[in-house]
């Protein structure tokens, strides 16, 4: 056996009983699901329990904001939105100003939830009086060049899609007491008439400055908040203008209801708003079954989510359903409810909001676990349709639905609730399996409407053709009820007069009036609907079909940049220099020019030559030397946020999936404070927060050492900047009641502190860390998860998170972490720590073939020695280890790894060793590694070697490491103490990440101990615990 043994719970087949999907190697998932008739239990979390409030007078959460580090919001002073709406289409553009109060430079995350149907097309900054425009790249080549410009000491911006609708963007830097303007514009399709052209301001503060420019036709009409309006040409212009006052609404501007066609037409391109036509027919609901999402991204709203459950059954309880499961989801799932819809009441919506909004988003689990349990003949699916574990891809989704399909269920429908969402996931699974299709309706809807839509059938698929178009899009509407609307985009010859062919039961055929309009907006409209084509070709292709999916891509990517369309797999890059243009072969010349809104209209802004004096891209720096006051770059103070991707960055208040909490305090987290802490998966003992090995005996393969009865040498002194303790704020307060052994107040603190603040990042890890202390792993474990959910597009928050699974003694969390590694390492396989902690991660689910070529998959990259120094030793020397437990698997593979291993230049390693590996998450800094010994003698970037044995190598002082120190043969200085010292933060924050404990027995026998922690402070020093003996290998 290896080191931790098979991860799977009791009564499911071991990982290693899996058939090999093709093409595995780096990347690849296993699929913690091969056994999906694993039990559905009753809701047992031992959460607090609370009582649902009463419907609130509460605003929403807002729509966008600019965060500090410390969790406070920069103040928005002014907003100056110009829109145009010209019938199905609309662009909005927002001048946004907000004030840092700090007397320090500071770093923000800017974040926005966009309406549904929209597209960004510009993001800019102003940067010494000029408009800095972003240019649209593709999305992993700008992550790479934006972590680049960071260690160039550029300023760089990034602004990509988050996750459904939500999209952020670092902003660098914000001066002390400055003003910081930003311009952010998108388009937007209005396929129904009857809804209105809204501007999302709910949820924002008083502003000092307030002006909304709308242009649009002379049949809508705005809300009262109008201040004039004024008649231009054919179109009037709606305007609001406020200085001070109450906080904003959200701006509606409604059309003429009722006009069965309607849209534009400049030359060729022409869209067009159509109405499915046909009987309402009923298609009652007897029984139903309802997957509530409970994961942490709806957490902000949640209580309003559970209070619209309620009304809801009720609702479909008068029209007649008898029968009723509610079922909790998130990255596991649990029964809240069964009986009568009349039964539904009080004390189980208590319950359900007792369970809070935690966890990572696992669908396809969710769905194959209904499947199993035998659900009823109709599925109601309430959720954001954003999965963030597990299966993500539309195609596993889909299999999950059909799995549906063969247990009974015969149609599944949606509700979307809140304002982070993915409509077209939730469209493509109500519509695209079943033969019975169901409809995606708004939560916030009056409950009747819903459950009377719910309780009518859907009209058969409609086919949708424009005779003559060169391009036209959908070609297939499903899902539609009789008065449904939606849009259909054409190419057309010039002088083609436009026809819609639809045929259903019936054919009808329209002819769309169309309005002239000029080209920018319509051309754009066009483009969007060829991404969205290309893009549900690349999801209906099997996930296996690599090169055909990334084909489409490359063409995704084509049109994006060209027309400055943002996709899934582009992002807004600010370029500063030529040579940045040069690097993505980008031609000043022949960009594209930016969409914007003028006096008449949506137009094309020229754009000139730059005005910003020309920067040479200087090399990255081969260290970061830490300053005599304050951090690097601007003296920043405080604790900065760092880049897109830094975990001392926007993780500090949840601004990502979830929404951001308001945080009072900056806190640091480590998670052993100064304490003797060691570290290990098991319970956690006296010795300190990061839990002492244990020596229980259990059925596992022992991994944890004995304890040896031996005097730890003392910790080296600490910095004395690091005196004082490594927390501040509440998570002081809590861990000193942890330190008082007062565990019970220390999850009452937690989780009040994360009910004040949902999505806060810190109260998630607080609340963590005092349920492990409290040994209960499995809600730990979806706590931990809930991170995930709110930064899924970020790999170093998945790997921090994988991190923290990877010490918990509970095998679900171990299958997250792996699935969490693997998902990291697609999204930024040019980080070595991606590919490292993926491979570890399968050898301990007893998949050394994965964990090899994994290993092997990062050898065969190149790493800038300048940012990842030392790292391919510690890649080839991984590599070694791998192939022993390879080897031990499999002996007849003896030639073919050994012939691998010369490939990559790496020997197989025939000899026991002990490596103490420390990796972490945070880009642009310096974490210096120590290592003391039973002697006294410590180990350092300052000297390297110890005399009892063994030597640190790869001291990485530019973010991330990995650094390790190796003891080849068997170590004979036991204890050894760690350390963990901020060397120099930079402008990244605090820092997490973790302290890898790897023996080898010499025979490919694996021990393993994990010790996440977190630093916040410049030059503070976390004390790791000790390591008392050997772990002890199978």
């Amino acid at each position: 056996m290896l080191g931790l043994g098979a991860c799977a719970r009791a009564g499911d087949p071991p990982l290693s009983a899996e058939p090999d999907p093709p093409a595995q190697a780096p990347g690849a998932a296993l699929d913690p699901l091969a056994d999906p008739v694993r039990a559905i239990l009753p809701d047992d979390s031992q959460l607090a329990r609370r009582s649902l409030p009463a419907a609130e007078a509460s605003r929403p959460p807002a729509p966008l904001s600019l965060t500090a580090s410390d969790g406070t919001g920069l103040r928005l002073v002014s907003l100056r939105a110009r829109a145009v709406v010209e019938g199905p289409l609309a662009f909005t553009e927002l001048h946004l100003e907000f004030d840092n109060p700090a007397a320090r430079t500071i770093e923000g995350q800017f974040t926005i939830d966009l309406p549904e149907g929209s597209a960004i097309s510009r993001f800019a900054m102003l940067i010494g009086g000029e408009w800095q425009e972003g240019e649209v790249v593709e999305r992993q080549a700008a992550r790479v060049a934006y972590e680049d410009f960071l260690h160039r000491k550029q300023d760089p911006a990034l602004l990509e899609n988050q996750a459904g609708n939500r999209f952020s963007a670092r902003v660098f830097p914000i001066a002390a007491h400055a003003r910081k303007s930003l311009i952010i514009a998108w388009s937007q399709a209005l396929p129904d008439s009857r809804a209105a052209y809204r501007l999302p301001l709910s949820g924002l503060p008083a502003l000092d400055h307030l002006e909304l420019d709308v242009l649009a036709g002379q049949d809508a009409h705005a809300d009262a908040q109008v201040t004039a309006v004024e008649s231009v040409g054919q179109r009037r212009r709606y305007l609001v203008r406020r200085r001070g006052g109450a906080a904003p609404e959200d701006f509606t501007l409604r059309g003429t209801a009722g006009a069965s066609v309607s849209g534009l037409r400049h030359g060729g391109l022409a869209v067009a708003r159509v109405r499915a036509q046909g009987e309402v027919l009923a298609e009652p609901i007897s029984a139903l079954t309802i997957l509530f999402d409970t994961s942490a991204s709806r957490s902000l709203g949640y209580a309003t989510a559970v209070r619209r459950l309620g009304a809801l059954v009720a609702r479909l309880g008068e029209q007649g359903t008898r029968s009723l499961q509610v079922i909790a989801f998130d990255q596991d799932a649990a029964v809240v409810f069964e009986g009568p819809p009349a039964q539904f009441g009080a004390p189980v919506l208590d319950r359900l909001y007792s369970r809070r909004a935690l966890g990572a988003s696992d669908l396809r689990r969710a769905l194959r676990r209904v499947a199993a349990r035998g659900p009823e003949s109709r599925v109601l699916l309430v959720s954001d349709g954003i999965a963030t574990a597990g299966g993500v891809e539309l195609d596993g989704l889909q299999a999950a639905v059909r799995e549906l399909g063969v247990a009974g269920v015969e149609r599944i429908d949606a509700l979307v609730d809140g304002g982070l969402q993915d409509r077209a996931v939730l469209q493509s699974l109500t519509t695209g399996v079943l033969e019975h299709r169901g409809v995606v309706l708004d939560a916030g809807d009056d409950a009747a409407a819903l459950a009377q839509r719910l309780g009518a059938a859907t009209l058969p698929d409609l086919t949708v053709t424009v005779p003559g178009a060169d391009f036209s899009w959908p070609q297939t509407v499903r899902g539609a009820q009789p008065g449904d609307e939606f849009l259909v985009y054409a190419d057309l010859a010039p002088a083609q007069a436009m026809r819609v062919l639809i045929e259903g039961d019936t054919a009808i055929e329209v002819a769309p009036e169309l309005t002239e309009v000029e080209r920018p907006l319509i051309q754009r409209a066009l483009v969007g609907a060829q991404i969205e084509a290309l893009t549900a070709q690349r999801s209906a292709l099997d996930a296996a079909d690599a090169a055909a999916r990334a084909r489409l891509e490359e063409r995704i990517v084509g049109l994006s940049t060209k027309h400055r369309v943002l996709s899934d797999f582009t992002a807004l890059l600010v370029l500063e220099t030529e040579a940045d243009y040069e690097r993505f072969h980008l031609d000043r010349r022949a960009l594209t020019d930016i969409l914007q809104v003028g006096a008449h209209g949506v137009e094309l802004g020229k754009r000139g030559p730059s005005r910003l004096p020309a920067r040479d891209a200087t090399p990255a720096p081969k260290s970061i030397l830490p300053p005599d006051d304050g951090d690097l770059w601007g003296n920043l103070e405080g604790a900065e946020i760092g880049e897109s991707y830094g975990l001392g960055g926007l993780g500090l208040v949840g601004t990502g999936r979830g929404g951001g909490g308001d945080g009072a305090s900056t806190i640091g987290l480590s998670v052993v404070g100064s304490g003797d802490g060691g570290g290990s998966s098991r319970h956690r003992g006296e010795e300190g927060r990061m839990g002492r090995p244990s020596d229980d005996d259990d059925a596992r393969p022992r991994v944890v050492p004995e304890v040896v009865r031996r005097q730890p040498p003392p910790a080296p002194p600490a910095p004395a900047s690091s005196q004082g303790g490594p927390y501040e704020g509440r998570m002081a307060e809590i861990m000193a009641l942890v330190d008082d052994g007062r565990d019970a107040e220390a999850l009452r603190a937690a989780q009040r502190w994360l009910d004040e603040a949902p999505g806060d990042t810190l109260a998630i890890v607080a609340l963590g860390e005092s349920l492990e202390r409290l040994g209960r792993l499995v809600e730990a474990a979806r706590v931990y998860g809930s991170l995930i959910d709110l930064y899924p597009s970020r790999a170093d928050m998945r790997r921090f998170v994988g991190n923290r699974l990877d010490r918990l003694a509970d095998a679900s969390a171990h299958e997250l972490a792996l699935d969490t590694y693997a998902q990291a390492l697609r999204q930024r396989p040019d980080h070595p720590n991606s590919h490292r902690h993926l491979a570890w991660a399968y050898l301990r689910a007893e998949r050394p073939d994965l964990a090899f070529e994994t290993i092997l998959g990062a050898l065969s990259r190149s790493y800038p020695e300048e940012r990842f120094r030392g790292v391919v030793r510690v890649l080839h020397e991984d590599a070694g280890l791998l192939a022993a437990a390879l080897l031990r698997h499999d002996p007849e593979q003896a030639d073919d790894i050994h012939a691998r291993l010369r490939e990559v230049g790496a020997k197989l390693a025939t000899e026991p060793s002990l490596r103490f590996v420390m990796s972490w998450e945070t880009d642009s800094n310096d974490v210096d590694f120590h290592i003391v010994d039973a002697n006294g003698e410590e180990a350092s970037f300052q000297s390297p070697r110890l005399v009892s044995g063994g030597e640190l190598f790869a001291d990485v002082t530019t973010g991330y490491g990995p650094e390790c120190f190796a003891i080849p043969g068997a170590p004979n200085a036991f204890p050894y103490r760690f350390q963990a010292h901020y060397y120099a933060r930079g402008p990244m924050g605090f820092g997490m990440g973790t302290l890898q404990i790897i023996e080898h027995d010499g025979r490919g026998g694996f021990g393993f101990d994990d010790r996440p922690f977190v630093i916040m402070r410049d030059r503070a020093t976390v004390q790791l615990g000790h390591l008392a003996g050997p772990l002890g290998t199978r």
